[in-house]
């Protein structure tokens, strides 16, 4: 059975130190809207809302506002986008493809003196380069966040980029260097107020204290997580760091405080009404219960999370359920469930395939292109693909979006 992985937070909630998106946009708000750059504006905030819990959407907010960027030939709503499916992309392990997208809408930003977007950008490059294991390439793009932050009008955005540089520092061996940056990072987000990355910079000196075999150490710095979390408010960072709890528990034996901390994570994630959090609590329970051969228990966890993943349309969580089914029919040698789930992980496989050979078609359609010239009058396109090529790569995305908003439901 696979090991369970403790949530990292980092990559995903740092950026939004200098975003905030006050009531909450739905989708359909964002569907309807007509004005292109309002609209514009709600696929940031949504952006903001589905990267901490459901990356899937986050591509069709993505190509949609790509989409009527083009009809309407709004450079805004495209530099938009294009970021948007950028920070999709190298989360989901098409690195270098995000770069280049996240690069060209930056190109955009930068030349309209927008600092703030800038730094963030450059910030989540720089993420996309630490996954890769260039650090130093990623403390360059770190310190460009800093930079274009300090030209900024946000206090906040001139330290943003100083978790991931010391994370980088910390990789690459210069432990002390990087433990100084992050603990200046928790610092100044504390002053500012921003306990969701004071929480963040507290679960990264946890993790580097329990690599460091210091167990006794990491539980002090988990629970101040814990608490820094309690304190945004966030009931979604709180039910992630319940879960970061339940595995820290877990990891050391402590099964009565992990059951208690998976249960409190799940309890808070469907008072969010949130599927994705919601089928990774139920899947942390059937790994929990599978791992203590409670195998009735696991089973009945990890089916109720296929269920659910299925209901949602989230592929990847279905057969990540399946697979520890799987394992859990093997160990009490029911060979007939077995054989029968083996056979639909093979169908999901196949297409889960497919889904992302589409993804790619419509990936690759997206024009990149869209350098500008601005002045008081007018804007007009540099030479490059121009509007009409676009338009015939966009029937294409309006097609992929029909189907896929069919099988996949957005809250």
């Amino acid at each position: 059975m696979r090991k369970i992985q403790t949530y990292s937070l980092l990559l995903f909630a740092m950026f939004f130190i200098s975003h905030s998106s006050g009531a909450q946009t739905s989708y359909s708000e964002f569907l309807s809207e007509d004005d292109i750059h309002r609209k514009a504006e709600l696929g940031l905030e949504l952006w903001n809302i589905y990267l901490r819990s459901d990356m899937d959407s986050v591509k069709v907010v993505a190509i949609e506002l790509l989409m009527d960027a083009s009809e309407k030939k709004d450079e805004f709503a495209r530099a938009v986008g294009t970021r948007i499916l950028g920070s999709h992309l190298f989360r989901s392990g098409k690195i270098d493809q995000g770069i280049e997208y996240m690069i060209s809408s930056r190109e955009y930003f930068e030349r309209n003196e927008d600092y703030i977007t800038s730094s963030e950008i450059y910030n989540e490059v720089g993420h996309a380069l630490f996954l890769k294991g260039e650090f130093d390439e990623a403390i360059v793009s770190f310190r460009k966040s800093i930079q274009f932050g300090k030209k900024s009008t946000d206090p906040t955005a001139e330290f943003n980029g100083e978790m991931g540089m010391g994370r980088c520092y910390i990789s690459r061996g210069d432990t002390s260097i990087g433990l100084g940056i992050i603990n200046n990072y928790r610092r100044l987000s504390l002053e500012h107020g921003k306990y969701e990355a004071v929480a963040d910079a507290l679960a990264t000196l946890a993790q580097v204290a329990d690599d460091d075999g210091n167990v006794t150490l990491a539980n002090q710095y988990y629970f101040r997580s814990l608490s820094a979390s309690k304190k945004s408010k966030s009931k979604i960072h709180i039910s992630h760091s319940y879960a970061n709890m339940g595995i820290l528990k877990f990891n050391n034996s402590d099964f009565d405080s992990s059951l208690y901390y998976f249960n409190a994570s799940l309890k808070l994630r469907k008072e969010l009404n949130n599927p994705k959090g919601i089928i990774e609590g139920y899947y942390n329970l059937g790994f929990f219960y599978a791992s203590l051969e409670k195998y009735d228990l696991a089973l009945e966890n990890l089916i109720t999370s296929r269920e659910l993943a299925s209901e949602n349309g989230f592929l990847s969580d279905e057969i990540d359920a399946i697979t520890d089914m799987i394992d859990v029919y093997s160990n009490i040698s029911d060979s007939i469930k077995m054989n029968i789930v083996i056979g639909e992980k093979s169908i999901l496989e196949k297409q889960l395939k497919n889904q992302k050979g589409l993804d790619d078609e419509i990936i690759n359609s997206i024009d990149l292109n869209f350098k500008v010239k601005s002045d008081k009058t007018e804007r007009e396109v540099n030479k490059g693909i121009g509007w009409k090529e676009l338009t015939i790569g966009i029937l294409i995305l309006a097609l992929a979006v029909f189907f896929w908003t069919e099988r996949k439901r957005i809250n």
